[in-house]
């Protein structure tokens, strides 16, 4: 943080060399981890097939949701670590240290400010839930289902990916390359709201739910996009994001797991 700066007040110079990356670098991260998750999921049956599982059974095997569960999570972590070490790779060729790509240290006050966000977006979300109707939460119960692979290990892998490997890859695509691409053509403002806007539509496990439930959990994952934004903003740094992000999903996870053991398992 410069000399001078207040807690809550980053100079525009912090985060102006974040605008070397170009919209092009991030059509070619999400390219590169789209690429990577396919890669990886054509793998997943190969890999089967070394296990000894028939080829004329694969097919029932591979869509069953067990394996579908345990697909996405292989998908997902080769996805993410593609696009992370993508815009490391734009970010060196463009001349951008780690620290101009957000990864500089932070006061630990940020820590209760992180907290008392993610406590208050928690509640704002868990009042949208309560007008979810039974028909609602069903579905909400399968888009959960369908995100836990089952078995310790993997359900260990897919914590992993969902605390840890995709809030650094999402902050560091949504908050520090798309952000700083979109601040060449836009005000700070509108590249911040943009940036929030796609950050949302991405999250297509939600946005695809359909009806109320659509609008329930894109609402959510727009406001903690906001959230997640204005620390970076606010701080400089890219790790109050991170971890906020992380504590999020962590949170969410938790709620999750408690959920489905409340619920009768899938005929």
């Amino acid at each position: 943080m410069p000399s001078g700066a207040g807690m809550y007040d980053v100079a525009a110079e912090v985060l102006a060399p974040a605008a070397r990356f170009s919209l092009w670098d991030v059509a070619g991260a999400l390219l590169a981890g789209f690429c990577g998750m396919a890669v990886s999921a054509a793998i997943y049956p190969l890999a089967l097939l070394l296990q000894g599982v028939p080829a004329v059974v694969l097919r029932t095997v591979v869509v069953s949701p067990y394996h579908l569960g345990r697909m996405g999570v292989v998908a997902a972590l080769c996805g993410y670590s593609v696009i992370f070490l993508f815009l490391l790779w734009r970010g060196r060729r463009r001349d951008l240290s780690a620290g101009e790509m957000g990864f500089t240290a932070f006061g630990w006050r940020w820590l209760a400010v992180i907290l008392a966000l993610a406590l208050t977006l928690r509640f704002v979300s868990g009042a949208f839930h309560l007008l979810l109707s039974d028909a609602d939460v069903g579905r909400s119960v399968e888009i959960a289902r369908a995100m836990m692979p089952g078995g310790l290990g993997w359900n260990i892998a897919t914590a992993i990916m969902i605390v840890v490997v995709a809030p650094v890859t999402e902050e560091l695509f949504f908050r520090v390359a798309l952000y700083g691409s979109l601040t060449r053509y836009l005000p700070r403002i509108a590249a911040a709201v943009l940036s929030v806007v796609i950050f949302a539509a991405l999250h297509t496990q939600y946005s695809t739910a359909g009806g109320w439930l659509a609008l329930v959990l894109t609402g959510d994952v727009a406001l903690l996009g906001a959230g997640l934004m204005w620390l970076y903003l606010r701080s400089g740094s890219i790790w109050p994001s991170v971890i906020m992000h992380g504590l999020s999903n962590g949170m969410t996870l938790a709620a999750l797991l408690v959920f489905l053991s409340t619920q009768p398992a899938p005929i």
